[in-house]
């Protein structure tokens, strides 16, 4: 399968995203934006923002590759967001059955 690849590719740099970027002991923006019970938004924001970016930004391929990659990381994020949401229905659905 041709996505293997960029997907092993996303999840190393996904791996590498993880710690403090901002530094210390001040939040991250997506621990603000899960606070504030507007992580989709914030993620779709991103999506747009790094989509849009990828040739308007970038004329050499390293930069095209890094926003392309935070581009599918926000989309992960909220794919992840979708499926808690889900997973919520379907537990709720469920529980609602055997009572």
């Amino acid at each position: 399968m041709r996505e293997h690849k960029p997907l092993q590719a996303l999840a190393d740099h996904i791996d590498k995203t993880h710690g403090d970027y901002y530094g210390g002991d001040k939040q991250q923006p997506l621990d603000w934006a899960i606070a504030q019970g507007i992580v989709e938004e914030y993620c779709r924001c991103n999506i747009h923002k790094y989509n849009h970016r990828i040739n308007a930004k970038h004329a050499d391929a390293e930069g095209q590759y890094l926003d392309a990659l935070k581009c599918a990381h926000y989309a992960v994020l909220l794919v992840g967001e979708k499926l808690k949401k889900l997973e919520a229905v379907k537990s709720e659905n469920q529980n609602g059955e055997s009572a």
